[in-house]
């Protein structure tokens, strides 16, 4: 391993977004168990009224 890589040892998911101010959308998750990991870059975020 040369430091560059992420290793993750689940069955994984990645997905990008680049959203306007006021977007909505919805992210169906597919292995419940797994949970969800969120990384917001700039901005603002509300998800189940949490901010």
């Amino acid at each position: 391993m040369d430091g560059n890589a992420l290793w993750v040892y689940q069955k994984t998911f990645f997905q990008l977004g680049i959203f306007d101010s006021d977007t909505r959308s919805t992210y169906t998750v597919r292995i419940p168990e797994n949970g969800v990991y969120l990384f917001l870059i700039e901005g603002e975020i509300e998800i189940d009224n949490q901010f």
